[in-house]
This record gives structure tokens, sequence and C-alpha cells, in this order.
């Protein structure tokens, strides 16, 4: 595979626009041009890229320099979501296909930052409370965080006052 199609793809990968056997997803920088030497090889790229330009277009290095260059794209952008101003095709993609990538990857954005982080916490326990903890988490075959939600679900409605 060709260098540049195989760096655009590791970084389609790592922003799950694409999903690819043999790559590993890595956060390298591409720029457009890369991208459209890339199309030809991968034709899904050129499906995902409108959604990738209009959500997140910080992963494109350079962007504002070269968008200028390619006149069929920044008009796709502009009427991407308006049946009746948009092309049927872009590089040979549907356009439906494009709107239905860029809608996807919306909502997968959309999704992540709604979707809640886990936090960390630190105990101080006695050296007994401690060797407890130790035994019971290594009894339930899971770590200190699964047991803890174990007991979280054996009593879901604990106040202080019923412990």
């Amino acid at each position: 595979m060709d260098p540049i199609t195989q760096k655009v793809l590791e970084r389609f990968c790592y922003e799950k626009l694409l999903m690819a056997s043999g790559i590993t997803p890595k956060r390298v920088r591409i720029t457009l041009e890369d991208i459209f030497h890339a199309t030809p090889y991968e034709p899904r790229i050129a499906q995902a890229l409108p959604g990738l330009l209009l959500y997140k277009p910080s992963v494109v290095y350079k962007l504002k320099r070269d968008l200028p260059h390619h006149q069929k794209l920044v008009q796709l952008l502009a009427v991407l979501f308006d049946e009746k101003k948009r092309p049927k095709d872009f590089l040979g993609i549907p356009v439906a296909d494009c709107v239905k990538a860029a809608l996807i990857y919306k909502n997968f954005l959309k999704a992540k930052t709604q979707k809640q982080k886990s936090r960390t916490i630190t105990l101080r326990l006695s050296p007994d409370d401690y060797n407890k903890l130790t035994l019971l988490s290594k009894k339930t075959g899971g770590g200190y965080s699964a047991l803890i939600r174990k007991f979280i679900e054996m009593y879901p409605n604990a106040t202080p006052e019923s412990l």
C-alpha cells in the first residue's frame, strides 16, 4: 500500500471515520493533498471527507491554506444538506452516501461528548480493610472497581441512615 494512503487511513481510523483491517489507528498529521492522493485507492475516504471537514476540520493540517484550491469541495460543503442544490456525485461517490456518512459521524461525536467518564478516587483504608477488600476482589475475579460496583448494585437504595 502507498505510504500516503496508509497514513490517511491510519488517521481516519483514529478518528473513527473508517474501519480497515490491517491498519493501526494513529494520530498522524494529514493534509488535504494527502487525502486527495489517497481517494483513488480507497473511495471510502472521499465518502467520509465532507463529514470530517464539517464536524472536525482540525484533523486536516493547513486546511485554510489548501481548501481554496479545491472549489468543488468548497461548493459541496456549502450545499451538502440541500438536496436540490447539491451535485449528484463527488469524486465518483454518490453525494447521498457522503451525507449519510457525515450524519453518522456527527451523531458519533455528539454521543462521545455526552458519554459520562469514569472518576478516579483515592481511598484511605486500614491494613485490615485493605486485606479484606483485596481478598474479596480476588474471590470475585475482578478488581477493586468491579467490587465496589457490585456493592452498589447490591444496595442501590442505600442511604447513610440505612447503613
